[in-house]
């Protein structure tokens, strides 16, 4: 007859190392709890920031866009602005030309008036005189009329 202490011994290594089995798929359960079920966590609240961050970089490039549009369209404003300033200013400065011209035409005509009458009103001297000074302001060459205009200035007043 068999001793049960003998059968018992090959039972106890048996669940001896069913109990080891037991331990280590216990322990890799709890590997997976309390490891791997965090770091899948993590992972999706990454995937679901990330998928915010490319939402949010698609509407900067949207805006980007828009900006580099609206810079295109003030350029293009800016240099038609530049060329009617530069025609404006081509203008203004054909505009003086033909004033300063005209002061001088003035200015020679009543001088030569003055000069061929032998006299002046006190009304024509103060029209002459301001006349020779918006045609110096305007950049006019008053070097040989300031002569002439002294000249006239000599003359005897009319009353």
């Amino acid at each position: 007859m068999i001793c049960p202490i003998v059968l018992a011994s090959p039972f106890i290594e048996w669940l001896k190392d069913a109990a080891v089995v037991v331990g280590f798929i216990l322990s890799v359960i709890s590997l997976v709890v309390f490891v791997v079920k965090p770091i899948q966590k993590l992972v999706k609240e990454y995937k679901e920031a990330l998928a915010k961050a490319k939402e949010q970089l698609s509407t900067q490039n949207t805006l980007i866009e828009s900006i580099i549009e609206t810079n295109k369209q003030q350029s293009e404003c800016i240099k038609a602005i530049k060329e009617d300033r530069a025609t404006l200013y081509s203008d203004v400065k054909l505009i003086k030309n033909a004033i300063t011209t005209l002061l001088k035409v003035e200015l020679d005509r009543e001088c030569i008036k003055a000069l061929s009458a032998g006299s002046i009103s006190e009304i024509e001297l103060k029209s002459l005189t301001d006349l020779s000074d918006i045609y110096e302001n305007f950049s006019g060459n008053g070097h040989s009329r300031l002569s002439t205009i002294n000249q006239v200035k000599k003359l005897p007043i009319n009353r």
